[in-house]
């Protein structure tokens, strides 16, 4: 009988060599990054991932379903700060790269159309959230916790999922992230909360439309700083 290559290690150890979807993803995404199986040709998860740890990443069971299904990258704290900036169109691609040079180089990502720009954030950063044009239309998502984001697989569409920058993500501050003045970022709004050290806070806007500030209990504001462009 032939060996599959996402047949469990002939021992307890994980040889991640049995995986090459995952290892390859590692690789990039780093080792603290949790995968996701989701149902092929759908961005649908084939179990329930709310509560997924980095434990699975060591179970062969979890990843013999990896290697045989789409992958989807669990976003935020439970990866360590991994977020995505989904982009729905090219028009709006290249409107972000153009104000943000230093991401040109990050992982990125792309299904049909678009891309997904991939960023290590480094302290506090905002919930996920919908990104529009100014007129409304939609242009895209901020995805942290409580998203997954598919990187390898088919697309509904009937495209594979595709690595088009394959590099590891880029560290940064959520505040050096520039956002073009002719989107509408849904973090601006009062309702949106902060993720902070494992806890979500509520935010509140202030005077100017360039700072959102967050009011813990106990403790001092935190602010970001919105750059337009």
């Amino acid at each position: 009988m032939k060996t599959l290559p996402f047949a469990l290690p002939p021992d307890k150890a994980i040889n991640y060599d049995y995986y090459p979807r995952v290892k390859c993803l590692r690789q990039l995404l780093g080792n603290d990054a949790v995968m996701v199986a989701c149902q092929p040709g759908t961005k649908k998860p084939k179990q329930r991932w709310g509560r997924l740890t980095l434990a699975a990443m060591s179970k062969p069971s979890h990843l013999g379903k990896l290697e045989t299904h789409n992958i989807g990258i669990v976003l935020g704290t439970t990866s360590n700060g991994l977020c995505s900036i989904d982009l729905d169109d090219d028009a709006a691609m290249d409107e972000f790269l153009r104000i943000n040079p230093h991401l040109c180089e990050s992982l990125r990502s792309v299904g049909e159309s678009g891309c997904n720009v991939w960023v290590r954030i480094i302290g506090d950063y905002p919930a996920s959230c919908k990104i529009t044009w100014n007129d409304g239309e939609a242009a895209g998502e901020w995805r942290a916790d409580g998203n997954q984001t598919i990187i390898s697989g088919k697309h509904p569409s009937g495209c594979e999922y595709t690595i088009v920058v394959e590099e590891k993500p880029a560290e940064i501050e959520f505040g050096k992230i520039n956002w073009p003045k002719d989107f509408r970022v849904g973090l601006l709004r009062a309702s949106a909360p902060i993720v902070h050290s494992n806890t979500v806070t509520q935010l509140h806007r202030s005077h100017s439309h360039s700072v959102t500030q967050c009011t813990q209990v106990g403790a001092s504001p935190t602010a970001f700083a919105i750059s337009s462009f």
